[in-house]
């Protein structure tokens, strides 16, 4: 609403970008409200010959109100959403030349094969420790549980680096997993407590995968 020769008018103010910084601005509908200009006759004929732009405009304005609620109930679903563990198949779809190479030269795609080998002179609080690092997830909601009830996550997979992976799966957003790793994110495994042989930092820094 506004005040235009003494008499209040209410309108639509249209804005657009001007192709630089600032903004071209124009009114797509005036309807005085008050005045010696205002009787209700007037006004009402006012409003009916601007039909097609009110409609026009309470059109766009139950679009943009749509999408805004829409995308705010994506965002909180996103939000609610905890991710889950998929294994490393569920990369394969979008990121086939990834999971191709990983799975050919990367020693982690088989590491369960190294529990295998020597579960036979461990007891089982040893063997269990092995799950850590040897498999997806162990020891976490949806992780790694036993070869015969998650067998998709018996090896070190895509998530032990880029966490777990359902919502960045199901999305496609980037923001829903984690993309940049650096060498802190290998810590937990490679670290000297456990083993000095690992040298795995030329790996990250020339790409896992």
């Amino acid at each position: 609403m506004f005040s235009e020769a003494g008499i209040n008018i209410f309108g639509f103010l249209c804005l657009w970008p001007d192709g630089g910084k600032n903004f071209c601005n124009d009114f797509l509908l005036r309807i005085p409200i008050s005045g010696s200009y205002c009787s209700y006759p007037q006004m009402w004929g006012t409003v009916m010959n601007n039909f097609n732009r009110i409609l026009l405009l309470t059109f766009l304005l139950a679009l943009f109100l749509m999408f805004s609620v829409s995308g705010w109930h994506t965002e909180k679903a996103r939000c609610a959403e905890q991710p889950k563990y998929v294994g490393s198949e569920g990369c394969k779809e979008c990121h086939a030349d990834e999971y191709s190479t990983f799975k050919k030269f990367n020693k982690k795609a088989h590491s369960f094969q190294s529990i295998i080998r020597l579960k036979k002179g461990l007891q089982e609080a040893e063997l269990k420790s092995c799950f850590e690092c040897h498999t997806t997830g162990y020891g976490k909601e949806g992780g790694f549980r036993s070869e015969q009830e998650t067998p998709q996550l018996k090896d070190a997979g895509c998530e032990v680096c880029h966490g777990p992976g359902s919502v960045h799966a199901e999305t496609g957003d980037p923001k829903d997993i984690k993309g940049k790793l650096t060498a802190k994110d290998c810590e937990a495994c490679h670290n000297s407590e456990r083993i000095d042989a690992f040298k795995y930092k030329p790996l990250v820094y020339g790409g896992a995968h």
